[in-house]
């Protein structure tokens, strides 16, 4: 067996050119699209022609990489051969986690010890869902934001290694609620966890997603709809633009520029009533509203009769989570119960840019990931979230059980995560440096030092 013995350290080597030569004045504008991401601020009508944003375009992060590649006349298009990424962790899925050295990724248990060898590519989506890893081989990829893959194929293999459906897919998604669903020579199937088929869809998507309360999102185009679980297709592609899976029975969706959300007939169960919404979580969906011509947002939740049940009165507001959600009000970061009563109070007092919805993470096994973000200066490189923030952990008490001293620190899943001390490039999900193991054990979290040699004992 393989085992992890010597630390980290692997740089990136990818074939390429790469001509990275920012401007102050392409720097200023990527970042106000992070800031705007963040939701701390909203692009005016005027920045997002500037920035060549549409004005219903909705914003991510890609536009802000987008922004400075076009700027630097960067090129991403040039095939990577697999094997030219650095070393990587993933956060921790049913027990184990993904390690990905030398463009090669197998997986590790809570122990550090490398349970299936480093002899898949690597992916991103490559994680155990339902006993069951999505894994790939034989191909590269196509060094853009999203390290789109180019050739290969792909299959299952489970916590013990096997292959238990063949790499024989072009694409394919994780298992959820028993199925996935597959492509193979331009045609799309709904197979079982035995590799069986269930359905062959009718229609070719340009997309597809993983089943979520019995329904999966397609896409074709730039339109959205929904398949049930024999491949029908129950919510017309097109009828609305549609963003986000059913969750708890209800889905998001847009309908003239306003955000509500539909049930799986189709039909509308909260009206079309705000700027943005999120999914709902325990019963309870986040959504904003703009309040001035800046498009700065103000925040609130609803519960699913669509009534209000925290007022439309904060900067922001996270996930609700184990009794409570994160937020951001008059300049200050706490967490809130679903009353909007405050529990946790002054965890940060400052925050400027941000990947996710916010520098304060959902409750998991009564602990929740925090990290404090400072202003970013025009000169330094935003790519290497590394250079602006620190990562740590906190208990429902507010206290600070592992300090801000990490430079990232993933969610944690069934009471494992993973943290990195080194370099977190988010963008392109390249990482380097020393990785730790965080295990919960009652009202502590241990700290395991991952190390590696993958030479055979």
């Amino acid at each position: 067996m393989k085992k992890l013995t010597a630390v980290f350290l692997v740089i990136a080597m990818v074939t390429g050119t790469f001509q990275i030569a920012s401007t102050a004045a392409t720097t200023a504008g990527a970042l106000a699209v992070l800031r705007h991401v963040s939701g701390g601020t909203q692009l005016t009508p005027e920045q997002r022609e500037a920035l060549g944003i549409g004005a219903d375009e909705a914003v991510t992060t890609a536009h802000a990489l987008e922004i400075l590649r076009t700027a630097a006349n960067t090129i991403y298009t040039v095939d990577v051969p697999l094997g030219g990424f650095p070393t990587t962790v993933s956060g921790f899925s049913e027990g184990l986690a993904r390690i990905e050295v030398g463009g090669k990724c197998g997986f590790i248990d809570d122990t550090g010890e490398i349970v299936i060898p480093l002899e898949y590519d690597s992916d991103r989506y490559s994680y155990f869902s339902e006993g069951l890893a999505l894994v790939y081989t034989g191909g590269s990829y196509r060094a853009s934001t999203q390290r789109e893959r180019v050739g290969g194929k792909c299959g299952y293999i489970d916590k013990s290694g096997e292959v238990i459906i063949p790499l024989q897919y072009d694409n394919a998604t994780a298992f959820s609620e028993g199925l996935a669903i597959v492509e193979k020579d331009e045609k799309q199937y709904i197979i079982d966890k035995t590799g069986e088929i269930v359905a062959e869809l009718d229609v070719y998507y340009d997309e597809v997603r993983r089943f979520w309360d019995g329904l999966a999102s397609v896409r074709i185009a730039n339109e959205y709809g929904f398949i049930d679980t024999t491949g029908k297709e129950v919510i017309p592609v097109g009828k609305y633009d549609v963003w986000q899976n059913f969750i708890e029975g209800l889905a998001v969706a847009r309908s003239q520029n306003k955000y509500g959300f539909i049930d799986k007939t189709g039909e509308i169960a909260i009206p079309f009533n705000y700027n943005w919404l999120y999914s709902f979580s325990d019963g309870l969906a986040v959504g904003y509203n703009y309040y001035d011509d800046e498009y700065n947002p103000i925040h609130g939740v609803i519960n699913k009769l669509g009534e209000v049940v925290i007022p439309f009165e904060y900067d922001y507001i996270g996930d609700f989570s184990e009794g409570l959600m994160a937020f951001k009000k008059d300049g200050e970061y706490g967490y809130m119960d679903e009353t909007g009563q405050v529990v946790i109070s002054r965890v940060h007092k400052e925050m400027r840019i941000s990947f996710s919805r916010g520098p304060l993470f959902p409750f998991n096994n009564g602990f929740a990931v925090v990290h404090n973000m400072v202003t970013a200066e025009p000169e330094r490189n935003i790519m290497d979230m590394s250079s602006y923030e620190k990562w740590g952990v906190i208990d429902k008490a507010g206290n600070e059980v592992i300090p801000l001293k990490y430079d990232y620190i993933s969610s944690f899943n069934d009471g494992l995560a993973v943290a990195l001390v080194g370099h977190a490039d988010f963008y392109h999900n390249y990482f380097s440096g020393e990785w730790t193991i965080l295990q919960i054990d009652g009202d502590i979290i241990r700290e395991l030092t991952i190390n590696i040699d993958i030479a055979d004992d």
